[in-house]
């Protein structure tokens, strides 16, 4: 099973964006992830980092930090649930 803080993600089909996520994506031109973290039951929009790399998501209750790197042979998928422990 794979490291849960370490997602390879990769540029493609991305399926329905949240409208928040659509919204900044189209004004600064990043692509954006929605982690759901079951610690706050609450969803993030994560843009991606400025260098085009990963993202970088931060539990709003607990402060855990979860990393996403964008790679090849990754996944298309644009929503994530992780679990702080």
């Amino acid at each position: 099973m794979p490291d849960p803080q370490y997602i390879d993600v990769v540029e493609g089909d991305r399926g329905p964006i949240p409208a928040a996520a659509a919204a900044a994506h189209s004004e600064n031109g990043r692509p954006a992830i929605r982690v759901y973290f079951k610690c706050a039951k609450a969803y993030l929009v994560v843009l991606r980092d400025v260098v085009g790399t990963g993202y970088c998501a931060r539990c709003p209750n607990c402060g855990i930090t979860k990393n996403f790197v964008v790679g090849k042979g990754g996944t298309n998928q644009r929503t994530f649930t992780l679990s702080c422990k």
